[in-house]
């Protein structure tokens, strides 16, 4: 019964070394290798909005791997062969941002605020990835592309991201248990160039707006109206909005050369307008005038969306307006906005009609 129970443990261990022999192969690699791309950086600028969400991805350049022939393994033979991207170099210091996209993977850049991650289009995955495994295949090419994103994770400081301040990768045959002169590497990727970030506001002046004066015998029922009054929000000093590229709009280079500018995502204005005195319809935009011992009843004001010479929309409170700036050099512009006098009762007595809001313009 003993030599029994001594003969299987030796016939397995037979077995085990056997197969692990067996596996082991090698492949031959095309002349050339590693390749090495430097892509430009491109387009010089770009405008992260103060108030954008961190997390927005701010710029994106996809290095699309040109295709790589004559990679030969030996027929019949079992293998993996992963395709691994890693960093060669990290100039900067991995940052805190631990949220979407990417958590823990998220590198500094030159400017604060922005940070930067390489990852595989394959799999979605930050470096270190192995992006693709070949397995058990005897005539093989290789196109591993490679993103580089910036992406806002904190409050921005105007600057500019230098290639050198951005890390290095590479590509190679990762070691693995089946195969011999492992690893190999297939190519370099660095960057040059540089890209302006602007992150900045307007200055935004009081707006004071005569609505005139009339005769109460002009109200004659409620919803009586008076001519709409350009009330519009100056904005001055003002940054160039250049836009900036998502995931849906990116830019790319094809094995290093000329990086083909995307189509920038415009940058977006949103004004809330917020009344100090008391709301009479939230939803056409009315509120009451202040209320003193020499103030006029029966009448509010409205707000509306617009340019008073056209037909502005009553605006409603509870709800932004956007507005697109523009890629321009204006210094200075306006968001039109109109407002009138609006009759909330019955009658109207004389007095002052004065009201005051406060508006709040975000930048993204």
């Amino acid at each position: 019964m003993k030599i029994f129970r001594y003969l299987m443990i030796a016939f397995g261990a037979l077995v085990f070394f056997t197969q692990n022999a067996h596996a082991l192969t090698s492949c031959q690699l095309p002349a050339g290798l590693p390749k090495v791309y430097n892509v430009p950086l491109a387009p010089l600028n770009i405008t992260v909005g103060p108030d954008m969400p961190v997390g927005t991805v701010v710029y994106r350049l996809n290095f699309n791997h040109p295709q790589i022939n004559g990679f030969l393994c030996p027929p019949g033979e079992q293998f993996n062969l992963p395709q691994r991207l890693d960093y060669i170099s990290l100039p900067m210091p991995l940052s805190s941002w631990n949220g979407t996209p990417f958590p823990g993977k998220v590198y500094n850049t030159s400017v604060p605020g922005i940070g930067v991650v390489a990852w595989s289009d394959i799999n979605n995955q930050a470096l270190p990835t192995v992006a693709y495994t070949t397995s058990n295949v005897n005539s093989f090419y290789v196109s591993i592309n490679v993103v580089l994103s910036f992406i806002k994770i904190g409050p921005v400081t105007p600057g500019v991201i230098t290639a050198s301040s951005l890390p290095s990768v590479f590509l190679e045959f990762a070691p693995d248990p089946t195969l011999t002169g492992m690893p190999q590497r297939i190519y370099n990727l660095s960057y040059s160039g540089s890209i302006n970030v602007v992150s900045q506001t307007c200055t935004t002046p009081d707006v004071n707006v005569p609505l005139g004066s009339y005769e109460t015998s002009t109200f004659t029922s409620k919803g009586t109206v008076t001519a709409w009054r350009d009330a519009s929000i100056e904005l001055k000093d003002c940054p160039r909005f250049y836009g900036y590229y998502n995931n849906t709009s990116y830019n790319t280079s094809v094995g290093a050369g000329a990086t083909t500018t995307g189509t920038a995502v415009p940058n977006l204005l949103t004004a809330k307008i917020t009344p100090q005195n008391t709301i009479w319809d939230t939803a056409k935009g009315i509120m009451n005038v202040t209320s003193s011992t020499s103030s006029a009843t029966g009448v509010g004001i409205q707000l509306g969306w617009g340019d008073s010479s056209g037909s502005p929309q009553p605006l409603n409170f509870n709800q932004n307006f956007n507005f697109n700036p523009g890629n321009n050099a204006l210094k200075s512009f306006k968001i039109p906005l109109s407002a009138r006098y609006y009759q909330t009762g019955d009658t109207v007595t004389p007095g002052r009609a004065d009201g005051k809001v406060t508006f709040t313009i975000s930048y993204y």
